[in-house]
């Protein structure tokens, strides 16, 4: 991963991650896999979930 940003409003998290991958399948799911751990290994986040997947 390259560089990696979060913003916190409210209950809502949005996180912006740029991954280098061989193809863009490879990139999102090792983008949902960074948010899963996030999100498993923070307990204020624990309860949230992944709403919505971007590539840009």
């Amino acid at each position: 991963m390259e560089t990696a940003r979060a913003q916190v409003v409210g209950h809502t998290v949005r996180v912006a991650l740029c991954v280098d991958g061989p193809d863009e399948i490879e990139a999102i799911g090792r983008a949902l896999d960074v948010c899963q751990r996030l999100l498993a290994g923070t307990p204020e986040l624990h309860r949230h979930l992944i709403s919505d997947c971007r590539l840009l």
